[in-house]
């Protein structure tokens, strides 16, 4: 995947594509797939998961938003990088948007961070715990998971433990 990337941009120099070839796009959707995969499941695997988001995100708004998370959190071996994560955000904020109001639960998830950390959006977590109930009953684990830290921000530690075994339960 990784290579192909690299390859496309040396072709797109030339100014001959002004937008991804169909296999380059679905490639990159396959990156943002195992990447995710990657993340949720093995810790050991987060640098292999950060160059596929990255890669991904040349073409994908989601994982532009992915990574937009993560150069705020530092997670999954990205650097914190607000300025950043502030650009990558305003770029993919529309579609992820749509796809949102579609009731595509991982574009929840990821608006629903950009609402908590105020992520190429004014801080409104109110509106991030909206968007995390609407994923985590796809039975998005993340977004659970999510929900368990606004509920332990609360001092409600019975409603966190419950939400932070359903999110295991969920995977």
């Amino acid at each position: 995947y990784v290579k192909a990337t690299y390859w496309y941009r040396k072709i797109n120099q030339s100014g001959v594509y002004e937008s991804p070839p169909p296999i380059l796009s679905e490639m990159s959707l396959a990156m943002r797939q195992e990447a995710i995969s990657l993340y949720k499941t093995d810790l050991s695997e987060y640098p292999r998961a950060r160059e596929l988001f990255e890669a991904a995100g040349e073409w994908h708004d989601e994982a532009r938003m992915w990574c937009a998370v993560f150069y705020t959190t530092g997670d999954c071996t990205f650097p914190k990088d607000y300025e950043k994560a502030q650009e990558l955000a305003k770029h993919a904020f529309k579609a992820v948007n749509k796809k949102a109001e579609d009731n595509d639960a991982e574009c929840q998830y990821l608006l629903g961070m950009a609402y908590y950390f105020g992520v190429g959006v004014e801080q409104d977590r109110e509106e991030a715990k909206r968007l995390f109930e609407l994923a985590a009953a796809q039975g998005d684990s993340l977004s659970t998971y999510m929900l368990g830290c606004l509920a332990m921000g609360s001092d409600d530690y019975a409603t966190a433990r419950r939400y932070f075994t359903e999110a295991t339960e969920q995977g």
